[in-house]
Order: structure tokens, then C-alpha cells, then sequence
């Protein structure tokens, strides 16, 4: 899992990072006392991505928005903002090399009360320099 959780950091280090995100928090659980809006990092997947050559991980997470107000026009807008840090991630990262980084689909919809909730899931390809993500 220490693929798993560097992913987690570097994705973390870029949210919190983005200007467009100043004032949502970064957590990788829904924290009871949090102020909205905030994302959470996960749940995740991570399986092995190796061939004969190296070692590598694949990585399936999920970015979730949580936002409360009127509608869902204010989460969109953050959901981009998420999608954008994201995607402008470099691929050359600290011990390892982000080949893939695809957004595989988003989502938005009303939970009880007031609540919105938005979902980014994306599958990641990381390769290790020491070839395994360990």
C-alpha cells in the first residue's frame, strides 16, 4: 500500500495547492467537525501493473466533493476545479512516474437535506523506481 499512499499525498499536496480550492479542506475521511465544502481521497484500489521489465501499480480512487447548499451548480464548480489540479499533475512525481491519469467518470447528485455530493473517479498507472511501489 505504500503506492497507494504516496498517490494519496501527491493528490493531496495538489489540492491544497490549487488557488481555485482555497478555503476546501483535504481529507481522507469525512471528518466530523469539518467545515464545507471539503473532499475526501478515496476509497482506492491499487493492483499490480507489472511486466517482465519493471513494476508498477494501478490505481482506481475516488475524489469526493461534499458541499451543502441550494442546488448543484457551486459543486460543479468545484468538482472542475478538483478535475483540473488533477489532471495537470506532472507525470515525473517523488520515487515514481505518473503514466496514466485519467478521469473515468463524475457525477453529482442531492443527498438528504441540503447536501450534494460529487464524485470524480479516476485510474492512475504509476511506475516505481525501484520497481515495485514498495
Amino acid at each position: 500500500m505504500a503506492a497507494s499512499l504516496a498517490v494519496q499525498a501527491m493528490l493531496v499536496a495538489a489540492l491544497e495547492a490549487d488557488p481555485a480550492l482555497a478555503g476546501v479542506g483535504v481529507h481522507d475521511a469525512p471528518p466530523p467537525d469539518a467545515a464545507v465544502p471539503y473532499v475526501t481521497v478515496g476509497p482506492d484500489v491499487a493492483r499490480d501493473w507489472g511486466w517482465k521489465g519493471g513494476g508498477g501499480v494501478e490505481h482506481r480512487l475516488t475524489l469526493t466533493l461534499w458541499e451543502r447548499g441550494e442546488g448543484v451548480a457551486d459543486a460543479k464548480r468545484l468538482l472542475a476545479a478538483v478535475e483540473r489540479a488533477v489532471a495537470a499533475l506532472e507525470p515525473e512525481q517523488d520515487g515514481f512516474r505518473l503514466l496514466l491519469n485519467r478521469l473515468e467518470r463524475g457525477s453529482v447528485r442531492r443527498t438528504g437535506g441540503l447536501w450534494t455530493q460529487g464524485l470524480l473517479e479516476w485510474r492512475m498507472v504509476t511506475v516505481w523506481e525501484n520497481g515495485d511501489g514498495d
